[in-house]
């Protein structure tokens, strides 16, 4: 169950990042701070942000936006190299240099974009945050990938290269979601690194030992603390249009959290399950569709078959049953993970099957996608 559960955590990485992340930020300076010498806030505030001005002030920068916007990402790079020209403060450059970074990761040029994100993050006279996404948007792209390249041109050179734990990617990318907190703790960077703690809380003290505690209470305390800093972070971003659809991968990272906490009676499956309902919430709030919401549901239905003993198979049912009495899911990414998925590539096949003894419905819904009645077989 650990390594099952373990492994399908990747995979909600994965989705989040896909769906989660990759907005256009609009920073909250008002909030946020602007580094020592280049106070230049008082222009920019929740209603007046700095792309708002740039939208007003920069032609280029306009022609960059709607070039953005319909996926021309070519065509972006373009506009916004010339939008730099006119930049007229570091949060103007910062901001325009974070779509430059971001163009050239949508259009394919992943090496390109992890050099302009560096170049952000060591440029003292850009704000916190914009560092804080932009170290953010590195780590993801790996996940995103599985990338080796990318891997090897983050880690290449320095603060990078003391972050690197020999033939431990996970960690070391745990090591680059910390850096970018220690610009500004986001939500889902916060996550991150609480999911690297959580997963060894259970990889290697599930049967604890008077030794074991110790460490036990000092990982639980980090986790503690990370949660409240995204807790922190989902307010901030709630009235943003462009970040708020964060929300619900960040909660629902956040519940999964809780749900190896629970294990340990640091929180319980209640709480966890309280988390997956403000998720679901928020996807309904902001009106997400297009199947956005699948891992979320997937996972929902994972903690109560697996942590209920069989009590809340309805609710179980409840969640899986959009899955093939709807449209909404065709062709989504959760779709596409259950139909890989019959392989065992991400070692998440036996939770699947378990979902599937609960649910007949869900077990035929999974043989229109390719499995058969030999894969529901114990081994």
């Amino acid at each position: 169950m650990v390594k099952i559960l373990k492994v399908i955590l990747y995979i909600v990485v994965l989705v989040f990042i896909l769906f989660g992340i990759g907005a256009l930020f609009l920073y909250n300076f008002s909030t946020i701070g602007i580094e020592a010498g280049h106070d230049t806030s008082s222009k920019y505030t929740d209603k007046n942000t700095v792309i708002t001005v740039l939208s007003k002030e920069n032609t280029a920068f306009t022609r960059a936006m709607a070039s953005y916007s319909i996926g021309d990402y070519r065509q972006a790079q373009e506009f916004f190299t010339t939008a730099l020209k006119s930049a007229k403060d570091p949060e103007q450059k910062g901001q325009i240099m974070y779509l430059l970074a971001q163009s050239k990761k949508f259009s394919g040029d992943s090496l390109g974009a992890i050099q302009e994100y560096k170049e952000i993050i060591a440029e003292k006279s850009f704000t916190p945050i914009i560092k804080a996404y932009s170290l953010q948007n590195m780590s993801n792209m790996y996940y995103e990938s599985g990338d080796v390249s990318i891997q090897k041109e983050i880690f290449k050179d320095p603060p990078y290269t003391a972050m690197v734990v020999a033939n431990n990617p996970d960690l070391s990318f745990m090591h680059l979601y910390e850096y970018a907190s220690s610009f500004y703790p986001l939500g889902m960077s916060e996550m991150h690194v609480a999911e690297s703690y959580a997963n060894e809380l259970n990889s290697r003290f599930a049967k604890p030992t008077a030794t074991s505690s110790v460490v036990t209470e000092a990982y639980v305390k980090i986790i503690q603390e990370k949660i409240i800093h995204a807790e922190a972070d989902i307010r901030r971003i709630s009235d943003i249009t462009q970040e708020k659809n964060q929300i619900p991968a960040i909660l629902t990272r956040e519940a999964l959290v809780k749900e190896k906490l629970a294990r340990f009676q640091h929180t319980s499956f209640d709480d966890t399950e309280a988390t997956f309902k403000r998720a679901f919430d928020m996807y309904s709030a902001l009106g997400q569709g297009n199947g956005i919401d699948g891992f979320t549901r997937y996972f929902y239905a994972s903690l109560l078959a697996n942590y209920y003993n069989g009590t809340r198979d309805s609710d179980t049912i409840t969640l899986l049953t959009p899955f093939y009495t709807t449209n909404t899911y065709a062709n989504s990414s959760a779709e596409q993970f259950f139909k890989t998925e019959k392989n065992n590539q991400l070692r998440a096949k036996g939770n699947i099957v378990k979902l599937a003894l609960v649910d007949s419905k869900f077990k035929s819904y999974l043989m229109t996608l390719g499995w058969t009645s030999a894969d529901f077989l114990k081994k």
